[in-house]
C-alpha cells in the first residue's frame, strides 16, 4: 500500500487524508467541489501543523506529509491508488452512483470501500459493476476525527470479498489505527451497541429515578468520560435521534430499542443540544450552564430516585444485554466488542469486562 485515493473531502475525507500522510503513504483527494478542494488543502495544512505543536510530527516530517498531498478535480484521479475510500454525503443515491463508477474506472481487484456510518455496506455496493464490482466494496469505518479517534470499523457486505476485508483490515492496520471484524447491520457495532446508554438513560429521568446531571454524574463516577445526557447534547439531539431511529426502523423495531419520547419531543421543540445553544442543558458560549428548563418541565415530578450505583447497573446491563445478542447474532466477537467500546466511548472497560467484574463481586 503506497497510495490512498480518499473520494469527498469533507472533515472525514480529509481527516482520513491526514491521517494517511502522516502515516508514510501518498493521499490524492477527489471532491467534485473545487472550492472543497482548496479548502481541505489548507485544513490538512492546518492539522499537519497543529501536530508539530503537539509534538506528534517533526517540522521536517510536516511539511514531507503535505508534499505527499495530491489533489484530484477529476475521478480519475483515483485509477492509480491502491486502495479508495469514499466519504461522501451520506446518501444512498450518490454513493451507488460514486461506487459505480469507482468500480468501472479503478482496476480490479483495487478494495473500494465506503466510510458510511448509517447505510448498510451491502446497499452501497449494490451500485457498483458486477458481481466482481460488488465483492470489492467493503466498510471502512472511521471515527470522528479520524486522526484522533484510534478505532476502524471494517464491515463486510454480504458479497465482500476475504481480500477486500483483508486489505481494509491491513490499511487500518498500516494507518495506526485498531481494526474491528462487524457484519454488516443496522449501526454496524459501536452505533448499535450504545443506543441503551442513552435510551435507559432517559427512560430513567422519565421514571424520575434522577436530574440530568445526577444520572450524568452516577456514570461519571465509574469512570465513563461522559454522562449520557451531556453527550446527546454534544452529537446534538437531532443526529443521535436519527441514528436511534435508523437502527430501529433496521433492526424491526424492537421495543428495546425504540427511540425516546422525550428526546423526540425536545427535538420537535428545536432543541439540538450544545448547537442550538439548548438541548437537556443550556450553554452559554458553548459551556454547560444548567438544565434546560423546558426539558426538566417534561418530567413533572421525581416518583422514582434511585442510588448512583443502581442507575450504573441498569444502564450497564442493557448495553451488556445487547452486545450479547449482537455476539449471538454475529455482528461481531466478544472481543471486539470491548475494545470498539473502549476505544470509540473511551469507556475503561468493554460490556464483557464489566460484566465478570460484577460476576466476581
Amino acid at each position: 500500500m503506497k497510495t490512498l485515493g480518499v473520494v469527498g473531502a469533507g472533515t472525514m475525507g480529509r481527516g482520513i487524508a491526514q491521517l494517511a500522510l502522516q502515516s508514510g503513504l501518498r493521499a490524492v483527494l477527489h471532491d467534485a467541489d473545487p472550492a472543497q478542494l482548496v479548502k481541505a488543502r489548507d485544513a490538512v495544512r492546518a492539522g499537519l501543523e497543529k501536530g508539530v505543536e503537539r509534538g506528534k510530527l517533526s517540522g521536517a516530517e510536516a511539511a514531507a506529509a503535505f508534499g505527499r498531498l495530491e489533489t484530484a478535480g477529476s475521478l480519475s484521479g483515483m485509477a492509480a491508488c491502491d486502495m479508495v475510500v469514499e466519504a461522501v454525503f451520506e446518501d444512498l443515491a450518490l454513493k451507488k452512483k460514486l461506487v459505480y463508477e469507482l468500480s468501472r474506472l479503478v482496476p480490479g481487484p483495487v478494495p473500494l470501500a465506503t466510510n458510511t456510518s448509517s447505510l448498510l455496506v451491502g446497499q452501497v455496493a449494490e451500485g457498483a459493476d458486477g458481481a466482481a464490482g460488488r465483492a470489492r466494496v467493503v466498510g471502512l469505518h472511521f471515527f470522528n476525527p479520524p486522526v484522533a479517534m484510534r478505532l476502524v470499523e471494517v464491515v463486510r457486505g454480504p458479497e465482500t470479498s476475504d481480500a477486500a476485508a483483508a486489505a481494509a483490515r491491513d490499511l487500518a492496520l498500516a494507518l495506526g489505527r485498531t481494526p474491528v471484524s462487524v457484519k454488516d447491520g443496522p449501526g454496524f457495532l459501536v452505533n448499535r451497541v450504545v443506543r441503551s446508554y442513552y435510551l435507559v438513560a432517559q427512560r430513567l429521568a422519565a421514571e424520575g429515578a434522577g436530574s440530568f446531571t445526577e444520572l450524568d454524574a452516577a456514570l461519571t463516577a465509574q469512570g465513563l468520560p461522559m454522562g449520557p445526557f451531556t453527550l446527546m447534547d454534544f452529537i446534538g439531539l437531532e443526529v443521535n435521534l436519527a441514528i436511534t431511529q435508523s437502527i430501529y426502523e433496521g433492526l424491526g423495531r424492537p421495543e428495546r430499542l425504540k427511540p425516546h419520547w422525550l428526546q423526540e419531543k425536545l427535538v420537535g421543540m428545536g432543541f439540538k443540544g450544545v448547537k442550538s445553544a439548548a438541548g437537556f442543558y443550556l450553554y452559554l458560549a458553548g459551556k454547560k450552564a444548567e438544565e434546560n428548563p423546558a426539558a426538566v418541565s417534561l418530567i413533572p415530578f421525581r416518583k422514582k430516585p434511585l442510588p448512583p450505583e443502581a442507575v450504573f447497573e441498569r444502564v450497564m446491563e442493557a448495553i451488556r444485554a445487547e452486545a450479547e445478542l449482537m455476539v449471538s447474532e454475529g455482528v461481531a466477537s466478544s472481543a471486539d466488542v470491548d475494545t470498539a467500546v473502549t476505544l470509540a466511548m473511551n469507556f475503561p472497560k468493554g460490556p464483557f469486562a464489566w460484566g465478570r467484574r460484577a460476576a466476581k463481586a
